[in-house]
């Protein structure tokens, strides 16, 4: 698969995301992980991952990490669920907050209990029963904490799901 203009070089990345897809649309999920400095191009690749997988038919599930929005618990996973329903409907985040007794937000500041991480995968696996999913988180780095959670639970729940998942990270300064 010949790289987009602007992934330059990024031909065997590319191949491998589709390789992913392809082995998590069989029901075998995948995780993968971007990491890199500043500039280290992981957004170009990461929208390239939402590409792709729009375009064999997955629910995408798209979001970017905020320094912002470090405080809200559950906002990025919030961002992510507002996404994609078959047919273009906006209902999951609405059934998952009042899921977990919530209104507005799916969590009150504090710490992330099981009952909430199990509402989000349950929610997961139902949409992943009606079509793969695709969830694709860009600067993961700010990301709240019980988001961070969540997301940190997704190998051991997505291994026999037709769910990829795929998140982008810029290194700290001096790490390897």
């Amino acid at each position: 698969m010949a790289a987009k203009p602007g992934l330059v070089g990024r031909d065997r990345e590319t191949t491998q995301l589709a390789g992913a897809l392809t082995a998590a649309a069989g029901g075998d999920g995948h995780l993968v992980v971007a990491t890199g400095g500043t500039g280290g191009r992981q957004t170009a690749l990461l929208t390239t991952a939402r590409e792709l997988a729009a375009q064999r038919g997955f629910a995408v599930l798209a979001a970017r990490g905020s320094c912002l929005g470090r405080e809200l618990p559950f906002g990025l996973v919030s961002r992510l669920f507002v996404c994609v329903r078959p047919g273009g409907e906006v209902q999951h985040l609405p059934r998952i907050a009042a899921a977990l007794g919530q209104s507005d937000t799916l969590a009150e500041p504090g710490p992330v209990t099981l009952p909430e991480l199990h509402v989000l995968h349950r929610a997961l696996a139902r949409m992943a029963a009606e079509r793969p999913v695709a969830i694709v988180v860009d600067d993961a780095q700010w990301a709240d904490q019980p988001s961070l959670q969540w997301l940190s639970t997704l190998p051991h729940r997505i291994e026999h799901l037709p769910v990829f998942a795929l998140g982008g990270s810029v290194r700290a300064r001096g790490a390897r």
